[in-house]
């Protein structure tokens, strides 16, 4: 008898424990950033991320530098490794050492003795580099405020994502 039971044990335990699976998929990193960015830019955004977080992705760029009367626009994005995608100039494209190379970011908690949150950007050149670190206004999903370290109402860039 016990060996006529244990089969269709067998046979019930299979059913009950095949109708309940579960697939699982996992998200690469950057899948995960672009369906972020893709629900914030929907409208969808019911509170916004980390500012470490928001900020990957591509965005409309308008930066007012107000004692020169200047404004530039432009697309500019974000890479999750850090990077930066700058045809516009929003951040400038030459410092004193040369012609930039390439940009990053970094955040930071506090710079150059300021308290607050700060958005590091770094200018490369081929013989030495330039930080400026930028303080972060505000951080909305689909709006990104940064302004110059010390005064940042002189120069600000608004980041509309795309």
């Amino acid at each position: 008898m016990k060996k006529l039971f244990q089969p269709f044990i067998l046979a019930i335990g299979m059913l009950v424990g095949l109708s309940n699976c579960i697939e699982i998929h996992p998200i690469a990193p950057n899948e995960l950033a672009a369906r972020g960015s893709q629900s914030a830019s929907s409208g969808s955004c019911q509170q916004t991320p980390p500012i470490e977080q928001n900020i990957v992705g591509t965005w409309y760029a308008k930066s007012t530098y107000k004692s020169v009367g200047s404004v530039r626009s432009g697309t500019i994005s974000f890479g999750t490794n850090g990077t930066i995608t700058d045809v516009n100039s929003i951040f400038e494209n030459t410092i004193s050492s040369g012609p930039v190379l390439s940009k990053v970011y970094q955040f930071a908690e506090n710079s150059w003795g300021q308290s607050g949150q700060y958005i590091q950007i770094r200018w490369n050149s081929e013989i030495g580099h330039q930080m400026t670190p930028f303080v972060i206004m505000s951080n909305a999903c689909n709006e990104i405020i940064i302004g110059l370290n010390g005064s940042p109402n002189e120069q600000k860039i608004v980041l509309t994502r795309q």
